[in-house]
């Protein structure tokens, strides 16, 4: 690797290791909101321990160029990753927000993983780029899954929504003024 995008790339390695330590918080604290949703679960379920393996693989990578990943942007990427679902939680709709926010999310792995392997062809790190090659691909494979299912997702959740949401504002199922 060359000396100069040694630093970059790097810090790149280090901010996808934190970004898997935030998919896997997210993922299994979405977990028990899901369980009416048998293929849903399954899939992020077992999206979770592809990101732990992930995570893993990134670390022993920043260990490779002999680097430990950063506590800091861990525990801050597994704090975000924690707080947003519950936050969606109690909202009727939370599993389709949960489809939602991982589309997006697998979106910006997405990004993160072309954007590494671009910095790793630049500086000639070809062990990161085939690493953000294997992960891009898996990336690539939640998101379309998400794509394929998420219309069928909210299609699904809109009768179990209504009914709570008409059960808590007898309003015809509409929201009260001032968002009461």
């Amino acid at each position: 690797m060359r000396q100069t995008g040694n630093a970059t790339v790097l810090l790149w390695l280090r901010d996808a290791h934190a970004m898997e330590s935030q998919s896997v918080q997210m993922l299994t604290t979405q977990l028990p909101s899901l369980i009416g949703f048998p293929a849903f679960h399954e899939s992020v379920k077992a999206h979770a321990e592809l990101s732990r393996e992930q995570r893993d693989r990134l670390g022993a990578r920043i260990a490779e160029l002999g680097q430990a990943s950063s506590l800091l942007r861990d525990g801050f990427g597994m704090a975000l990753g924690l707080t947003a679902p519950m936050m969606i939680a109690a909202l009727p709709d939370n599993v389709v927000r949960s489809a939602v926010t991982n589309y997006a999310f697998e979106h910006l792995e997405i990004g993160t993983y072309r954007a590494l392997i671009g910095l790793a062809e630049q500086a000639g790190d070809r062990e990161t780029r085939k690493l953000a090659e294997f992960i891009l691909a898996q990336e690539l494979e939640m998101a379309a899954w998400l794509e394929e299912h998420l219309a069928a997702i909210a299609g699904e959740v809109l009768p179990r929504a209504t009914a709570v949401h008409e059960a808590f504002f007898p309003f015809g199922g509409m929201v009260p003024p001032m968002g009461l």
